[in-house]
């Protein structure tokens, strides 16, 4: 007769006992316990999608979010109001809609709770959350061709978007200068 195998559990060496390179690796709880901050941190993309008729209110929803987002030592690495644009397909009825792309960095609470927000807004037809693996501040090929009305890239700090310019700490000032640069460099 064969004798029979007995399957044993795995075993793991407690978290303290395990070597040093285990705990720079992602996704792995650190020497106390708990996730690091740094660990949970993710950088993702977003575009929504607003009603028409909602587009006065688009600056007070990129405020609101990039609050929730800075509130929960989240960082807004680049925001671009597209404005109003045509639409691939209709979205009940509709041939054009608000478009806004913000690059930005949080942990998982922190998107659930935008996700959220978005899903139960009536203004937002659509979202799309994207995982991207880095921080990305350069401008957007819809912006490059001017095609935006407001862009924040956190790598340059400078904004022509009033509700960004608080979030990047900027004057007003700064904003008025910004402003003429670019109306002499379109002339």
């Amino acid at each position: 007769m064969h004798a029979r195998r007995i399957a044993l559990p795995r075993q793991v060496p407690e978290s303290g006992n395990l070597p040093s390179f285990y705990y720079t690796l992602p996704h792995f709880p650190s020497k106390e316990g708990g996730y690091t901050h740094k660990d949970t941190m993710r950088h993702y993309e977003i575009v929504f999608i607003v009603h028409p008729d909602q587009s006065e209110q688009v600056p007070a929803m990129i405020e609101r979010y990039t609050s929730a987002i800075t509130a929960r030592s989240g960082k807004i690495h680049r925001l671009e109001d597209w404005g109003r644009r045509q639409l691939a397909y209709l979205i009940q009825k509709l041939h054009k809609a608000h478009y806004v792309l913000m690059n930005i960095e949080c942990d998982q609470e922190t998107l659930e709770e935008l996700e959220h927000s978005f899903k139960f807004n009536d203004a937002v037809l659509r979202h799309l959350v994207v995982r991207m693996n880095g921080p990305v501040t350069s401008p957007s090929p819809l912006a490059q061709e001017g095609g935006s009305k407001s862009t924040y890239s956190a790598a340059e700090g400078q904004s022509d978007n009033p509700s960004a310019s608080k979030a990047s700490g900027a004057s007003s000032g700064d904003n008025a200068a910004i402003a003429s640069e670019q109306a002499q460099s379109a002339s």
